[in-house]
């Protein structure tokens, strides 16, 4: 499975999914959910505690599961966590609360769940949850940035790897955007960057950007000083990493190696 998700800089490692049996949401310790209790709702809307698989089956229902990850990052399936009575209703205001166990939408910053873009549309959700920050959608399926509509207005740090993602139309669309991570997808094209004014933090390990000419979109991003192109075609052509640097003078880091680290690409 996808190792867990390096902290980025400045913010703490989250927890790690454990077991929810036994794992104390309310903060005190004579008063335990047992996972009967547990809702998707508590575990997305106090943070990266569980994620929620949202799918659908040939009657159009939305099954929401909850999942535990195991030592080694993968998912395993704990309990399914009931039905929705329409695939369309899973981003209702009611269905949200649900999910988020908050009525007040706009109090929930951070988000984690998995979904099927081809089943489930989310383009509304940004704006049924307005003050959304962080969103982290690893191992969903989403071909397009686009399927996640233009409505998130705050969100800072968007979590997309193996999500079947082949492009990033779109993406500029979040103007608060600080931190995008999609390792291992298909993007090749990173002309869709351009002009995310407030882009830190890219990593796009395990892509399929094979030309360096691609990473000059990437100076429409003046912001930006951590970037991950490694696993990329890219990183064999020659001096691969002198002409990134050369193409990005506010690029601090470069596959985890700081600007001025020795380093012989030729």
């Amino acid at each position: 499975g996808l190792p867990p998700t390096p902290p980025s800089p400045g913010r703490p490692a989250r927890p790690p999914l454990s077991s929810l049996g036994t794992m104390d949401l309310r903060g005190h310790t004579d008063e335990r959910l047992e996972l009967g209790e547990v809702t998707p709702g508590v575990l997305a809307h106090r943070g990266s505690l569980a994620s929620t698989m949202v799918s659908s089956n040939s009657n159009s229902e939305a099954n929401l599961m909850l999942y535990d990850e195991d030592d080694d990052g993968g998912d395993d399936v704990v309990e399914e966590m009931g039905e929705l009575e329409e695939l369309g209703d899973f981003f209702s205001d009611r269905a949200l609360q649900e999910l988020t166990g908050s009525e007040d939408l706009a109090s929930v910053t951070y988000l984690e769940v998995k979904i099927n873009a081809q089943d489930i549309t989310a383009r509304d959700l940004g704006a049924r949850l307005p003050n959304l920050g962080e969103l982290k959608l690893n191992n969903s399926i989403l071909p397009s940035v686009r399927d996640l509509g233009t409505t998130f207005s705050r969100l800072t740090v968007l979590w997309l790897s193996r999500c079947g993602l082949c492009e990033l139309d779109g993406v500029s669309s979040f103007p608060c955007l600080k931190e995008l991570y999609i390792a291992f997808n298909e993007v090749s094209d990173l002309s869709a960057c351009m002009g995310c004014e407030a882009l830190e933090v890219l990593d796009l390990e395990a892509n399929s950007v094979a030309d360096v000419e691609q990473v000059s979109w990437l100076a429409g991003c003046p912001n930006l000083t951590a970037l991950t192109l490694e696993g990329n075609p890219v990183c064999s052509s020659k001096g691969y990493r002198s002409r990134v640097l050369e193409a990005l003078e506010g690029l601090s880091t470069l596959d985890d190696m700081d600007r001025s680290d020795p380093y012989d690409d030729e």
